[in-house]
């Protein structure tokens, strides 16, 4: 098994170039979402003739790459995809696709190929599908767009009891199965499936057997596992599940490989998840659990209280604080565990119980000093202070 520190330096060479070019062709040939791009391949090599690349596919390889010849990649000194974080791989994904499509028009004409519309779309999918930089091939793509074909031949209803058998319950699931679930929510969001289904005790439990097979993959702590479970988080996050964002963003702030920690996307995931919930809440219970509520809560508070530490933005840091006072607040209100201790460190600083009792606490009042150099933010502080709520919280430790 490949390490992160092994991912963290790998280049991106002709060998890696070669899997690169097969999964180009195997994507083309099997996949409707990218066929247009397979016309252009064809008319682009009857046009060109290209020597040694006669499929085709390697034309679009350096394309993507931005070189005329496989022999030009080594001296573009790509890390792969395993070895950049996330938001780097995203960046980079974009950036070829722009290139593919650039390139298609370029030689639209002589290769006597029509532009479509969507060609753009096209790429997008195609890189997606293809993971040209990647070592180990991730198959959400792949799997969700097997999910559409099976939609447009009517058999989605089949693939919905195909996997929910051999998800539900297994004791090693594979991870074609899971993405294909997550696809499955994805298109029924267009009413792609019968209410009856969307409606069965089935539905919902295929989507939490999905979040548990994800929590599993990232706690045996296996860099491939693990991205593979965060990604499978990602999906449901995508949904709108709110016990999967909250795991997400956990997983982005301190479980991941070290090179795809990425502690401002956790924010805004958690942000985003905190929001939804509250939304939700005015609705209906959330969570079947009540130390899951907890845990959103503890959640929000690590990682809203790291955003602060890290940013010098006079405006961010109240937006944060203000925001993270509110939450600890709720939480001391709801009696959750510590709350009113973390909301007393930063609005009271000098409440001598609070003092030398837990390393936390001193953290806390270390972040109120920080907080101390924003003075809209210092006066907000001072002034909730005094306030009977922060007076009744106070008796709690006398």
């Amino acid at each position: 098994m490949n390490s992160p520190s092994s991912f963290a330096s790998q280049k991106f060479d002709r060998k890696l170039a070669r899997t690169a070019i097969g999964r180009i062709k195997s994507s083309l040939k099997k996949f409707d979402s990218v066929a247009d791009i397979n016309t252009f391949r064809q008319g682009y090599h009857d046009a060109y003739h290209v020597q040694g690349q006669q499929s085709g596919e390697t034309d679009l390889l350096t394309a993507m790459l931005g070189v005329e010849k496989l022999n030009d990649i080594p001296a573009l000194a790509l890390v792969v995809d395993e070895g950049l974080s996330w938001n780097q791989v995203i960046d980079r994904r974009k950036a070829m696709a722009d290139r593919l499509s650039a390139f298609i028009n370029h030689h639209a004409a002589k290769a006597h190929f029509r532009v479509p519309d969507n060609l753009y779309v096209q790429c997008v999918n195609l890189i997606e599908l293809v993971q040209p930089l990647a070592i180990v091939e991730d198959k959400y793509e792949s799997n969700y767009q097997e999910m559409v074909q099976a939609k447009d031949e009517g058999r989605l209803i089949e693939e919905f009891h195909h996997v929910f058998d051999h998800l539900v319950g297994s004791e090693n699931p594979e991870q074609k199965h899971v993405y294909r679930a997550i696809a499955l929510h994805f298109l029924a969001q267009e009413d792609s499936l019968m209410t009856k289904v969307r409606s069965s005790p089935a539905w919902e439990l295929l989507i939490l057997e999905v979040g548990t097979i994800a929590t599993r993959w990232i706690n045996t702590g296996e860099p491939i596992k693990t991205w593979r479970g965060i990604m499978a988080l990602s999906g449901m996050f995508r949904l709108g599940e709110i016990y999967a964002g909250h795991q997400l963003a956990q997983s982005l702030f301190y479980k991941a490989d070290t090179t795809r920690i990425d502690k401002q996307l956790a924010l805004e995931v958690i942000e985003m998840t905190f929001e939804q919930y509250r939304q939700r809440r005015a609705q209906v219970p959330v969570f079947a659990r009540g130390d899951s509520e907890t845990d959103l809560y503890r959640n929000y508070n690590t990682i809203v209280g790291e955003a602060i530490r890290n940013s010098d933005d006079p405006v961010e840091v109240d937006r944060l604080t203000r925001n993270l006072v509110t939450i600890q607040l709720e939480g001391a209100e709801k009696r959750m565990e510590g709350f009113a201790a973390c909301a007393l460190c930063i609005l009271t600083p000098d409440f001598l119980p609070l003092h030398s009792v837990d390393p936390e606490n001193e953290r806390l009042h270390e972040l109120r000093h920080k907080i101390s150099a924003f003075p809209d933010t210092e006066a907000w502080c001072c002034e909730l202070a005094t306030t009977p709520q922060i007076k009744s919280l106070k008796a709690r430790f006398k």
